[in-house]
C-alpha cells in the first residue's frame, strides 16, 4: 500500500485563496480545501473610520478658534460702526449751529440787499420823476416864451412851424396841414392883444384860427396829460 499526499493552492474570487490537500492510497482519495478570509477589507474599514474620526476631531479643533475669531471680528465691526455713527452725530451737532448762523447771516444780507435795491430803485424813479418834471417845466417856459415871441411876430409861416413842432413834442396828435386855417396876410393881422385881455380858451374842434393864449393853454394841458401818463407808467413798472 502506498500513500501519496499533495497540496495545491488556487486563487479564489474575492480577496481569499483556496488551499487543496489530496491523499492517495488504495482505499480512499480525499481532497481537503480550506479558504482563508482576507484581512485587508476590515483593515481598510478601520482606516476609513479612523481617518473620518481624526478629520472630525481636527475640524472641531480648528472650527472653535475660527468661530471665536469671527465673533470677535463681528463685535469689533459693530463697535467701530457704533463709534463712527456717534462721531458723525457729534460732528453734525457741532457744525449745525454754524450752518444755521451762516444761513441767518446770508438771509440778513439778502434782506439788506433787497432793501438797498428797493431804495436805489425808488431813488432812481424819484430822480427820473423830478428830471421829467423839470424838463416839462422848462419846456413849458420855453414854449411860453416862444408863444409870446410868436404873438408879437408877424411871421405866419414861422408860427405854423413852431406850433407843429410843439404838437409833436408834447405827444398831442398833430393837426393835418389841410385842416389848418389859412394864414392871414401880414397886413390883415390884428394888433397884439395884451395878456389880460385875451379871450377864454376855445375848444379845439372849432375850425377857426387859434389865438396865442389858447395855444399856450392847449400845450399846458398836453404837458399835464403827458406827465400823468408818465406817472402811471412808472407806477405800473414798480
Amino acid at each position: 500500500m502506498s500513500n501519496k499526499t499533495t497540496s495545491t493552492t488556487t486563487p479564489s474570487s474575492g480577496s481569499g485563496k483556496v488551499y487543496s490537500a489530496q491523499a492517495d492510497n488504495v482505499h480512499v482519495k480525499s481532497v481537503v480545501q480550506t479558504e482563508t478570509q482576507s484581512m485587508v477589507s476590515p483593515t481598510h474599514l478601520q482606516d476609513d473610520e479612523y481617518s473620518h474620526k481624526l478629520t472630525e476631531e481636527i475640524y472641531e479643533a480648528v472650527l472653535g478658534p475660527i468661530k471665536i475669531v469671527v465673533g470677535e471680528t463681528q463685535l469689533q465691526q459693530q463697535q467701530l460702526l457704533a463709534d463712527t455713527n456717534l462721531q458723525i452725530q457729534n460732528d453734525f451737532k457741532r457744525k449745525l449751529p454754524q450752518h444755521i448762523a451762516k444761513l441767518d447771516s446770508e438771509k440778513k444780507l439778502n434782506i439788506r440787499q433787497e432793501r438797498i435795491l428797493k431804495s436805489a430803485h425808488k431813488c432812481v424813479n424819484d430822480d427820473l420823476y423830478e428830471d421829467n418834471c423839470l424838463k416839462l417845466m422848462c419846456m413849458d417856459d420855453y414854449m411860453a416864451d416862444d408863444i409870446d415871441v410868436i404873438a408879437e411876430s408877424d411871421d405866419g409861416e414861422n408860427y405854423e412851424k413852431i406850433i407843429r413842432r410843439y404838437v409833436v413834442v408834447v405827444l398831442v396828435p398833430a393837426v393835418p396841414t389841410a385842416e389848418l386855417a389859412p394864414a392871414v396876410p401880414t397886413a390883415e393881422l390884428a394888433p397884439a392883444v395884451p395878456t389880460a385881455e385875451l379871450a377864454p380858451a376855445v375848444p379845439t374842434a372849432e375850425p377857426f384860427p387859434v389865438e396865442p393864449r389858447c395855444d399856450r393853454h392847449y400845450f399846458t394841458c398836453g404837458i399835464i396829460i403827458g406827465l400823468l401818463i408818465g406817472i402811471i407808467i412808472m407806477k405800473v413798472v414798480k
